[in-house]
Protein backbone atom coordinates (compact mmCIF):
# COMPACT_ATOMS: atom_id res chain seq x y z
CA UNK A 1 0.00 0.00 0.00
CA UNK A 2 1.71 3.40 -0.86
CA UNK A 3 0.49 6.87 0.02
CA UNK A 4 1.45 10.03 -1.60
CA UNK A 5 1.02 13.63 -0.10
CA UNK A 6 2.60 15.50 2.27
CA UNK A 7 2.66 14.49 6.48
CA UNK A 8 2.85 16.82 9.32
CA UNK A 9 3.86 16.43 12.81
CA UNK A 10 1.90 17.68 15.06
CA UNK A 11 2.84 16.30 18.22
CA UNK A 12 4.12 19.17 20.85
CA UNK A 13 7.87 20.24 20.52
CA UNK A 14 9.93 18.79 23.97
CA UNK A 15 10.28 22.98 24.71
CA UNK A 16 6.58 23.03 24.58
CA UNK A 17 5.54 20.35 26.84
CA UNK A 18 8.17 21.62 29.53
CA UNK A 19 6.78 24.69 29.02
CA UNK A 20 3.42 22.91 30.28
CA UNK A 21 4.77 21.03 33.15
CA UNK A 22 6.80 24.06 34.42
CA UNK A 23 3.70 26.13 34.43
CA UNK A 24 1.85 23.40 35.65
CA UNK A 25 4.07 23.29 38.76
CA UNK A 26 4.34 26.66 39.64
CA UNK A 27 0.17 26.83 39.61
CA UNK A 28 0.86 23.63 41.98
CA UNK A 29 3.46 25.49 44.06
CA UNK A 30 1.53 28.45 44.58
CA UNK A 31 -1.29 26.70 45.58
CA UNK A 32 0.66 24.59 48.27
CA UNK A 33 1.77 27.91 49.36
CA UNK A 34 -0.83 29.29 50.99
CA UNK A 35 -1.81 26.32 52.63
CA UNK A 36 1.46 26.09 53.98
CA UNK A 37 0.63 29.95 55.35
CA UNK A 38 -2.52 28.78 56.32
CA UNK A 39 -1.26 25.93 58.20
CA UNK A 40 1.20 27.88 59.94
CA UNK A 41 -1.59 30.68 61.15
CA UNK A 42 -3.70 28.14 62.45
CA UNK A 43 -0.14 26.52 64.79
CA UNK A 44 0.82 29.73 66.11
CA UNK A 45 -2.93 31.02 66.78
CA UNK A 46 -3.96 27.80 68.17
CA UNK A 47 -0.90 26.05 69.38
CA UNK A 48 -1.60 23.21 67.50
CA UNK A 49 1.17 20.88 64.82
CA UNK A 50 1.12 20.34 61.77
CA UNK A 51 -0.47 17.47 60.83
CA UNK A 52 -3.40 18.99 63.45
CA UNK A 53 -3.32 21.68 61.23
CA UNK A 54 -3.84 20.59 57.90
CA UNK A 55 -6.35 17.87 59.16
CA UNK A 56 -8.61 20.52 60.64
CA UNK A 57 -7.99 23.07 57.04
CA UNK A 58 -9.13 19.34 55.21
CA UNK A 59 -12.18 18.83 57.36
CA UNK A 60 -12.93 22.29 56.67
CA UNK A 61 -12.85 22.06 53.13
CA UNK A 62 -15.00 19.12 53.18
CA UNK A 63 -17.23 20.99 55.66
CA UNK A 64 -18.04 23.80 53.29
CA UNK A 65 -17.38 21.87 50.00
CA UNK A 66 -15.00 24.30 49.14
CA UNK A 67 -12.02 23.22 47.33
CA UNK A 68 -8.63 23.38 50.10
CA UNK A 69 -6.78 25.77 48.34
CA UNK A 70 -9.53 28.10 47.49
CA UNK A 71 -10.29 27.81 51.60
CA UNK A 72 -6.42 28.45 52.44
CA UNK A 73 -6.32 31.78 50.00
CA UNK A 74 -9.33 33.29 52.26
CA UNK A 75 -9.50 33.75 55.73
CA UNK A 76 -8.91 30.11 57.39
CA UNK A 77 -9.83 32.35 61.04
CA UNK A 78 -13.24 33.30 59.46
CA UNK A 79 -15.77 31.50 60.44
CA UNK A 80 -19.50 31.19 57.96
CA UNK A 81 -22.07 32.78 58.29
CA UNK A 82 -25.00 31.40 57.06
Amino acid sequence: MATHGFYVDVTPSERERQDQVTAAVTVIAEARAGIEQAKGMLMLIYGMDEPAAFELLKWRSQETNVKLRLLAANDPLKTPRG
